[in-house]
């Protein structure tokens, strides 16, 4: 029966942590990339009115 329960978490636990590290981790990477990158972005001219 143990044997089962250990078989059982070790499935669970990667059906869990897999998808999280696939997902997050380029989530987190492009969340610094974005707020902390060097580039800036120019101010648009916009006319006075709008057409």
């Amino acid at each position: 029966m143990f044997n089962q329960v250990v078989i059982q978490m070790g499935f669970w636990t990667a059906w869990l942590v897999i998808p999280a590290i696939f997902e997050l981790s380029p989530a987190i990477v492009a969340f610094f990339r974005n707020h902390f990158s060097k580039i800036s972005s120019k101010q648009e001219y916009h006319p006075g009115r709008m057409p």
